[in-house]
C-alpha cells in the first residue's frame, strides 16, 4: 500500500499520524505546505471522473487542475473549497463561547458554519451566531483567515459585537454557552471544565487575541 512505502523509507519506529494530531507542532510555513498538499491530494482522490460527464480526468499544471479526458466534454476542474464563517462574540469585557453538541469533551470555541449560496460571508457570520444561541449582531467586521484541509474549508474569522444578550440555544448543535470574562478565561487549567480550541486554530488566534485586549 502507499502507507507501507511510507513507512519503509522512514526510520524504525516511525509512525504516520494525522495532520490534526500533529498541526500544533509545525511552524506557520511547514503547515501552510502541508495544508495545502492534504487539501490538493484529497480534492484528487474525489475527483477521479469528470462531475459533468463522468468520465476519467486528468492531472495537469502539477496537479492544480483536473482536466476531463472525454474531448467532447473538456471541462476543467479547480480544487473546491467550501468557505466557512466563524464568529468570535463580544459585549465588551465578556465574550460569548459555545460548546458543540457533536463534538466530545469540554472545548468551548467560537461559533461556526458554512456560507449558503447567495450570502455574504458577514450574513453568514450573523446567521450562524442567531441560529445556535439566539443573538443578534449590531457589528460584524473581518479578522482573519485560515485554509482547514478537513477535507477543504476556508475558515473566515469575524468579531461580532452582540447586540442582544439572551442566549436560546439550538440544542441539535449547540450543548452549552456561556459568556465569559477575560479573567476567567485567563484561569482556565489543562483538564478542567472548561477548555479553549486547539492552538493552531483561526478561533484560539481570535479568543486569545481577545483576551490580551488586541480585539
Amino acid at each position: 500500500s502507499d502507507e507501507a512505502a511510507v513507512l519503509a523509507a522512514l526510520p524504525d519506529g516511525a509512525r504516520l499520524s494525522e495532520l490534526r494530531e500533529i498541526g500544533s507542532l509545525l511552524t506557520g510555513a511547514e503547515a501552510a505546505l502541508t495544508a495545502a498538499h492534504r487539501g490538493v491530494l484529497l480534492w484528487h482522490s474525489a475527483q477521479r471522473h469528470c462531475g459533468r460527464c463522468g468520465a476519467p480526468t486528468l492531472l495537469t499544471e502539477a496537479g492544480h487542475t483536473l482536466v476531463c479526458t472525454n474531448k467532447e466534454c473538456g471541462a476543467t476542474h479547480h480544487p473546491r473549497i467550501d468557505p466557512c464563517a466563524i464568529t468570535l462574540v463580544t459585549d465588551g469585557d465578556r465574550t460569548l463561547l459555545g460548546r458543540n453538541k457533536r463534538r466530545p469533551g469540554s472545548i468551548f470555541t467560537c461559533f461556526a458554519g458554512f456560507v449558503e449560496a447567495g450570502e455574504s460571508l458577514e450574513g453568514a457570520a450573523e446567521r450562524e451566531v442567531f441560529e445556535e444561541v439566539g443573538v443578534r449582531l449590531s457589528e460584524v467586521r473581518y479578522h482573519s483567515s485560515q485554509p482547514w484541509p478537513f477535507p477543504g474549508q476556508m475558515m473566515v474569522g469575524f468579531i461580532g459585537v452582540a447586540a442582544t444578550f439572551d442566549i436560546r440555544l439550538d440544542e441539535d448543535e449547540i450543548a452549552e454557552a456561556r459568556w465569559f470574562t477575560r479573567e476567567e478565561l485567563r484561569a482556565i487549567v489543562p483538564g478542567g471544565p472548561v477548555q479553549l480550541p486547539r492552538v493552531d486554530s483561526v478561533a484560539r488566534r481570535m479568543i486569545d487575541g481577545w483576551i490580551n485586549g488586541e480585539i
